[in-house]
């Protein structure tokens, strides 16, 4: 398994979810072994773990000065296709929205294609013990596969009982990408009265789920989230079963800490 990256540039433009402010970024093809970067005029940050800067409702990477809100949906399309090396050049410092899923990115990627770098190699990270984290009613582990499942389930409001099981490939993907974010109308104005959402418009780009009943869609979108978080391993192909109930990015943060602090095992493929 070598290393991908894009075939060429892709452009995609947009306002941001939180600031909402108009931002562009343009995803580049990068050489083997830098993995994924953001870039801006302010300075650039790798995404992986080290750099996250801890917060509730998305994940966000800093590094000095320079940090990139909501990088979750772009890491988990780029996972999601196989692509280890990319170069995301911003005007702005979040990434755009669109319909609240990964669409736009994936769509955009998928235009152009991807190639394989030749001289490269694909590293595996392969779980060996089982991890648990829990908050509440909300927990998330990770314990030792042959390949990445994530057995995902929600029960916290009428509308998103349900479960879903993601085995990674590129051709399941497209159902993960395509699954938009979600939120009750209450958290969505607590989050606009705390000045952030500025550029959600629940029933546009976020799913109200008071007046939508249910849908794998709501789980799918969760395991969005987690592909996104778990990319920041360095991007490296996690042999793993991820087991989610009620999760969100405070535990795929820890969770994705904890692998690092318990001890990994690496291999080239």
């Amino acid at each position: 398994m070598r290393q991908n990256t894009l075939r060429e540039p892709v452009k995609i433009t947009g306002k941001g979810v939180h600031k909402g402010k108009r931002t562009s970024i343009v995803i580049k093809p990068s050489n083997p072994n830098t993995g994924v970067n953001f870039w801006s005029s302010k300075g650039w940050v790798g995404a992986n773990v080290m750099q996250i800067e801890e917060s509730i409702s998305n994940t966000t990477i800093r590094n000095k000065s320079f940090k990139v809100e909501t990088v979750e949906h772009i890491l988990s399309c780029l996972y999601g296709l196989n692509i280890d090396n990319a170069l995301i050049e911003m005007r702005g410092d979040e990434l755009p929205i669109g319909d609240g899923s990964a669409k736009h990115f994936y769509d955009a990627i998928t235009s152009v294609g991807v190639v394989d770098q030749k001289k490269s190699n694909r590293i595996k990270l392969c779980i060996t013990k089982k991890i648990k984290y829990s908050i509440g009613k909300s927990s998330i582990s990770i314990e030792p596969a042959d390949r990445l499942v994530i057995d995902c389930s929600l029960d916290w409001h009428p509308n998103i009982k349900g479960r879903y099981v993601y085995t990674h490939n590129e051709e399941e993907y497209k159902d993960i990408a395509y699954a938009r974010t979600f939120a009750e109308k209450t958290y969505f104005e607590r989050l606009k009265k705390e000045g952030r959402a500025k550029g959600g418009i629940l029933g546009v780009n976020t799913i109200d789920i008071d007046k939508n009943g249910k849908s794998t869609e709501y789980v799918r979108h969760k395991i969005l989230d987690i592909l996104g978080d778990l990319s920041l391993l360095f991007g490296f192909y996690i042999q793993g079963k991820v087991v989610a109930v009620n999760s969100g990015h405070k535990l795929h943060h820890q969770l994705v800490r904890g692998i690092i602090d318990v001890g990994i095992s690496v291999r080239h493929n």
